[in-house]
């Protein structure tokens, strides 16, 4: 059964055929290299067969197995920089695909800004940290290549809905890579049959274009000024309860499936609002529970008043860490208040 897709419930084709036994399910338990991780991706085929449903790329799966197995003896530092990584091994392969398209095209040395980032987006290593540039240009090239190849087919609301989704992303390189999708033509031109070239070409000529407009020189497309993070509270939705209610917002560094994922709509404006990423970060060593450490995004206390409310937000957007106290001894002689819950008669 096809579990991404609209089934048609009316011939009896698309009816569920069984069950799998309940030891078939996906399943890891002691594995022989000492490993467990998982980052929503989909599970490794059983009794041969792939099992569907809507799961994230592979992506952070990917990279966590690149680092994770790259030594025998970790610190409680090394995790840290691990739970917070930003290099992509996907998207660079990505970005790769577009300009191996255009590689002999005169848009690529039309001017050296259009020549500069040429060669990022050759030799990007995947990395989206705040000084970066690279990210800035590709996705924004992303975006405009998405937008341009599919909007005409589905409209502005149903391509934002569509884009946006694990199915999508899970398609990134198959679908650039392909040079034969219906997708590249504009059904608005009657006239003309648009190419994959044709698109790439003009969404590279509009992403350069728009970010020399909006930023000026390419030394100012550093991807902390694009990419932000804000902490939202339901009563900052409106003006001006943003400035009294929400958290942020902050230059964040991460990207679109990175182990620190710090995720956001493709869109062809330049700004990349985060819009999804981790609910916490949590390290314990199981000899020593009580030298564990963790971070929320904002803080303990969701009372506006409290100094508790945003403490952990700047620690939690930096990628650093506090004590997570669990031995009673420690948390009697550190605290500083205490709450008392009264039943009312």
């Amino acid at each position: 059964m096809n579990t991404k897709l609209i089934l048609d419930g009316s011939s009896g084709a698309d009816d569920i055929s069984g069950y799998y036994e309940f030891e078939n399910n996906p399943q890891s338990e002691n594995p022989p290299e000492g490993i467990l991780y998982s980052a929503n991706g989909g599970p490794d085929t059983i009794l041969g067969i792939p099992y569907p449903g809507y799961y994230a790329p592979m992506d952070r799966s990917k990279r966590l197995k690149q680092l994770l197995f790259s030594r025998d003896k970790w610190s409680l530092e090394d995790i840290k920089l691990v739970s917070t990584d930003v290099t992509s091994l996907t998207q660079p392969l990505n970005a790769k695909i577009i300009m191996a398209v255009l590689a002999n095209e005169p848009i690529l040395s039309s001017s050296n800004v259009h020549r500069e980032a040429a060669q990022l987006l050759n030799n990007w290593s995947g990395s989206h940290l705040l000084r970066d540039t690279t990210p800035t240009i590709y996705y924004k090239l992303l975006s405009h290549i998405f937008e341009m190849a599919m909007i005409d087919e589905l409209g502005e609301k149903n391509y934002n809905t569509l884009v946006n989704t694990h199915l999508v992303k899970n398609a990134y390189s198959n679908f650039l890579a392909n040079n034969d999708s219906p997708w590249w033509d504009n059904l608005a031109t009657k006239d003309k049959k648009e190419t994959r070239l044709d698109i790439f070409k003009e969404a590279y000529s509009k992403t350069i274009a728009e970010l020399q407009a909006s930023s000026g020189d390419l030394t100012n497309w550093s991807w902390g000024g694009v990419h932000t993070l804000e902490h939202a509270h339901p009563m900052g939705k409106m003006e001006p309860f943003d400035k009294i209610f929400n958290v942020g917002p902050f230059p964040v560094k991460g990207g679109i499936e990175t182990i620190n994922n710090a995720g956001f709509a493709l869109n062809t404006s330049g700004k990349y609002s985060v819009s999804y990423g981790p609910a916490m970060r949590i390290i314990i060593d199981m000899k020593n529970v009580d030298e564990g450490v963790s971070v929320l995004p904002t803080g303990q206390s969701g009372h506006l008043r409290s100094p508790h409310y945003d403490d952990q937000a700047i620690l939690f957007n930096v990628g650093m860490f506090r004590p997570m106290l669990m031995n009673k001894i420690v948390i009697e002689k550190t605290s500083t208040t205490i709450l008392t819950l009264k039943s009312i008669k």
